[in-house]
């Protein structure tokens, strides 16, 4: 009786345990999971996808190494328009006057010798008067000295008068050249000068070449001695200014190209860097000149400027540009396992200075990459693969 009610329990727990078992396990759970290795993650976090032959080849994926260059990196500035102080002149008169004529608009081109202005005052007068005046005394005094000169050198004279006619001639000849030189700042050629063509009135012309850009007076106005009357501009030696900070300077220098824009123009022009400011401004800046290229450029002094300053790197490592993607704003290479003709893993690189094609490039850490492993051309399509795999899982 006692063996009959042990078997009867034993048999109970062995149906209880089975029942169980295959009560938990899911209805239609395949013996063997499907086999899907084309995404995998690696112990260092690289990720890895795998391809087949024909989509490789369908990729047109081409492997390379990290190559060596020198890259120009580009430095955006600003800046202005300009001429050289001694392009730029502003016009006076060593005497004030009254402006009869002006003779020319803001813009007008004006070449030397040009009639710019024309200034009347009875003072111009009064200086002629006084050259010929002077003029026909010192034909006396020329006269008197010469005559005791002649007397003392026979000792008929004393020497006290030859002094005197000597010190009367030398007085006046110096007074004399003295209101020339005053005539000719005038414009008024001493040596034409007679009493019937004394004048009241005198000319302005250009000193020389120019445009025009800024006129301080009017008809009827009087102008104060070395007062400005005019500016002109001779943009023959146009050139453009720069504003570098104290951090670049170090990656400038003279010979180097600048490509720059007008405000409002789309069209791109080259100059070259010439000269560097050797003073450090209060906001830390320093003003760089640049010369155009092109001398028949037609540019106004004081237009606004955007540039670019090329600055020639030393070596670096770079890839093609085609060979660096971009996902979650990060940068990555793919690079092809060793012994391993379609499986390739993504590698995480920190970008630079990218120039002509090319695009620098540091691996992280130490990392070593075998040669032609580096997949230069197809990157993208292994990342839209690794993407799609991801998006299946």
């Amino acid at each position: 009786m006692r063996n009959k009610i042990f078997f009867g329990i034993m048999l109970g727990m062995v149906l209880s345990g089975l029942l169980a078992m295959y009560g938990c396990k899911p209805s239609g759970e395949k013996q063997a999971p499907e086999e899907r290795s084309v995404v995998t993650a690696a112990e260092d976090s690289l990720t890895i996808v795998s391809l087949t032959p024909d989509q490789f080849r369908n990729a047109g994926i081409q492997l390379g190494n990290m190559e060596q260059r020198k890259l120009n990196d580009v430095l955006p500035v600003s800046g202005m328009v300009d001429v050289p102080p001694q392009s730029r002149i502003s016009v006076t008169f060593p005497y004030g006057g009254f402006i009869r004529k002006i003779n020319v608009l803001e813009g007008d081109y004006v070449k030397k010798g040009s009639l710019l202005a024309r200034l009347e005052n009875p003072e111009y007068v009064d200086l002629q008067e006084s050259y010929l005046k002077n003029k026909s005394v010192l034909d006396y005094a020329r006269q008197e000295y010469n005559r005791q000169k002649e007397l003392y050198q026979a000792d008929v004279a004393a020497g006290k008068s030859y002094q005197k006619a000597r010190s009367d001639y030398e007085s006046l000849e110096a007074s004399v050249k003295a209101l020339a030189q005053k005539l000719n700042m005038l414009g008024i050629p001493a040596e034409t000068l007679k009493p019937d063509n004394i004048r009241s009135s005198v000319d302005i012309v250009a000193p020389d070449n120019g445009y025009v850009t800024r006129i301080a007076g009017n008809r009827g106005k009087y102008m104060d001695p070395q007062q400005e009357l005019l500016e002109i501009d001779n943009i023959r030696n146009v050139h453009i200014d720069l504003t570098i900070y104290e951090k670049d300077i170090n990656s400038v220098q003279p010979g180097q190209r600048v490509r720059f824009r007008l405000s409002g123009s789309q069209a791109e022009h080259k100059a070259k860097i010439t000269l560097i400011g050797r003073e450090i401004g209060p906001d830390r800046s320093v003003v760089l000149h640049a010369m155009p290229e092109d001398p028949n450029l037609r540019l106004l002094p004081g237009a606004y400027v955007q540039a670019h300053i090329n600055r020639e790197n030393a070596l670096s490592d770079v890839l093609p540009e085609a060979a660096v993607v971009r996902s979650e704003g990060k940068q990555y290479i793919f690079v092809k396992e060793k012994d391993a003709s379609y499986r390739f893993q993504m590698i995480p690189v920190q970008t630079g200075t990218e120039d002509n094609g090319y695009l620098q490039v540091e691996l992280p850490g130490t990392r070593q990459i075998a040669d032609s492993s580096i997949v230069v051309k197809g990157a993208f399509a292994l990342l839209s693969a690794l993407k799609n795999t991801g998006d299946d899982d």
